[in-house]
């Protein structure tokens, strides 16, 4: 088994006030795994918890910075395993993990949020292969002989995703030269998940044909991910931060900071520049929701088809089918509304008990009974929940650079 520590851990100083988070990782959180080897598979990470700090030096109570923090973790595993060659068939395989994340944050002279690009893969991969000689059957006078047997089997789990987000980034100054910088950064939905099972039966007892099951679906989730470092300023009054903090042996955070003075029309023209980030993506999304929209019918008729066709068992297809019409009438009238509006309406959908059962049904039909239709179908949604996602942020960041760019007004900025 692989240690937990290995898989994911991170380290606290002294004095932290530390809250553990067990979570499962994105490919085992959002998938139904029937297979023992699946089992093996640690899971677990620890998040830290991020805190709002303010300066306690004589200089302004709450100094400007920008520049960038990065988070990155790199991780690979593998672990071998075989019998000790003593009975008539013996085994041998392997299992591999894993995990890489990569998290930039850019911050603006005057607010805590900054803008973030996220990435991050995942992969478990396990092998088995056995060979030796089987009995099959025959009387305790007349047993028959042997026979040469063989089984191969392979079963891969790959995510991957990325996506941008609003990650919130603060620096404290200790009065006496140290100071710590703090970030968090969000979860980001709609990676991709692919999973392949694969084995091949040879001699025995009997003919087996190759099993093989392949899938793709769209709902893997970036967990969140807080870290913090500390470090020593040069002089009394430091202008610019850098350094990096060894998190824990797969893990390292990096920060290069500069000092300065607040600029409220800055923060305005950021404001503005996310709101026509948020705005220009209208007519994309409002024409991935009309393929969306185009593609229903042959999404319902390829789960009717599958239903009587004995595929999917009585009920399974025609009630994903009912749910995916259901979902699907609720998105919101293209062409109508001001910009704003129109998010706010399609983020509620995307987020809504409706799409969840719609993406809940088409789940379970491409686990019994994989369809092509239906996987068109659920990246067409994905990247209409991607739309949503990505002006949801930009919604924060919005509000976020608003909010500061009055912050700075009321203490008198420029």
């Amino acid at each position: 088994m692989i240690p937990a520590k290995d898989v994911a851990q991170s380290g606290v100083s002294p004095g932290s006030k530390v809250t553990p988070l067990k979570i499962s990782w994105g490919f085992l959180a959002t998938s139904s795994f029937p297979y023992d080897s699946g089992k093996r598979i640690t899971r677990g990470a620890i998040l830290l918890l991020a805190f709002l700090a303010h300066s306690s030096l004589a200089w302004p109570a709450e100094p400007s910075w920008s520049g960038m923090v990065t988070l990155e973790r790199s991780f690979e595993y593998t672990e071998r395993r075989a019998d000790d060659g003593k009975g008539q068939v013996t085994c041998a395989g392997s299992e591999r993990v894993r995990n890489t994340y990569r998290a930039k944050a850019t911050l603006h002279p005057g607010a805590a949020e900054a803008p973030a690009e996220i990435s991050a893969g995942a992969l478990m991969e396990t092998t088995e292969a056995c060979s030796g000689q089987i009995g099959c059957g025959g009387t305790l006078l007349q047993p028959e002989p042997s026979r040469p047997y063989s089984r191969t089997q392979r079963l891969t789990i790959q995510s991957s995703g990325s996506g941008r987000g609003v990650a919130t980034v603060t620096v404290e100054l200790d009065g006496e030269g140290g100071y710590t910088v703090r970030v968090e950064f969000p979860q980001v939905e709609g990676g991709t998940q692919r999973f392949t099972s694969t084995g091949r039966t040879t001699g025995g007892c009997g003919p087996e044909e190759p099993a093989a099951v392949h899938s793709s679906v769209s709902n893997w989730t970036i967990a969140g991910e807080s870290a913090k470092g500390v470090g020593r300023a040069a002089s009394a009054r430091v202008e610019s931060l850098r350094g990096k903090q060894r998190v824990d042996e797969h893990t390292t955070l990096r920060w290069d900071l500069r000092r300065t003075a607040q600029d409220c029309d800055a923060l305005a023209r950021e404001a503005a520049r996310e709101r026509e980030r948020r705005d220009r993506g209208r007519a994309s999304a409002e024409a991935k929701q009309r393929l969306v929209q185009d593609a229903l019918g042959p999404t319902t008729a390829a789960l009717g088809g599958a239903e009587a066709g004995g595929q999917l068992p009585s009920g399974v297809g025609s009630a994903a089918a009912g749910a995916t019409a259901q979902a699907v009438a609720g998105l919101p009238p293209s062409g109508s509304g001001d910009d704003s509006s129109y998010w706010s309406q399609l983020s509620a959908w995307s987020d809504g008990p409706g799409c969840t059962l719609m993406l809940d049904q088409l789940a379970l039909t491409q686990s019994l009974a994989p369809s092509g239709q239906v996987a068109q179908f659920l990246e067409l949604v994905r990247q209409v929940r991607q739309e949503a996602s990505a002006a949801r942020d930009a919604q924060a960041l919005i509000e976020a650079f608003e909010s500061a760019f009055r912050r700075c007004r009321e203490g008198g900025g420029s």
